[in-house]
């Protein structure tokens, strides 16, 4: 015969600890949980839907500018990898369909313009023609999840200096930005409008 503290005095004293609630208490919860479920419907009923695109950076250590390596000029990856993967992100959630994906893996980055430790201050890129932005990419292309194309491209901009465009004036990496811009436009938008 078991003891008091056998398993199951154990047992009775779990279940008659069990906490209980009051009848308010009870319908203050349910009341909680419903609001949260109504908030839950609508958030997922009403945010818009985006199309599936991931954007991934490749060995960015070993990239060519010394401002995305964190070289001696540089700020370190973080700061440039952030602003062209959410670039590149704005771009295919504005101009790809909720039946499109795409996946884009960026192999080097070189940004416009040069430091020239001879000129002061010596953290100012000079941007000067030879010194044209250049980002490598490899890129998968998917319609209703088939692959559809893919591929690997050099993008680059020789006339940088003069593709200007309004409203630019001190917007970080505004020349690597109007570069994507032209290359997402010709690669995934206008391909499909010829097509059609």
């Amino acid at each position: 015969m078991m003891g008091s503290w056998g398993w199951p005095g154990h047992l009775l004293v779990l279940v008659g600890a069990a906490p209980t609630f009051s009848r308010y208490e009870e319908y203050l919860v349910k009341s909680v949980l419903r609001v949260l479920f109504v908030f839950v419907v609508i958030f997922t009923t009403f945010a818009p839907a985006q199309a599936a695109i991931e954007v991934t950076f490749i060995k960015p250590g070993d990239y060519s500018d010394s401002a995305v390596r964190g070289g001696p000029f540089g700020s370190g990856s973080f700061g440039v990898v952030n602003a062209i993967r959410e670039h590149l992100m704005e771009l295919g959630n504005q101009n790809l369909t909720l039946k499109e994906g795409l996946r884009i893996e960026v192999l080097d980055i070189d940004l416009a313009g040069r430091y020239e430790w001879w000129r002061f201050p010596f953290d100012k890129r000079v941007m000067r023609e030879s010194s044209s932005p250049v980002i490598e990419v490899r890129y998968f292309y998917y319609v209703s999840g088939k692959k559809v194309d893919e591929g690997e491209e050099r993008i680059t901009d020789v006339n940088y200096l003069k593709n200007t465009g309004k409203g630019e004036d001190g917007e970080i990496l505004k020349y690597e930005k109007r570069m994507l811009d032209r290359w997402f436009r010709d690669r995934f938008v206008n391909h499909k409008s010829a097509k059609n």
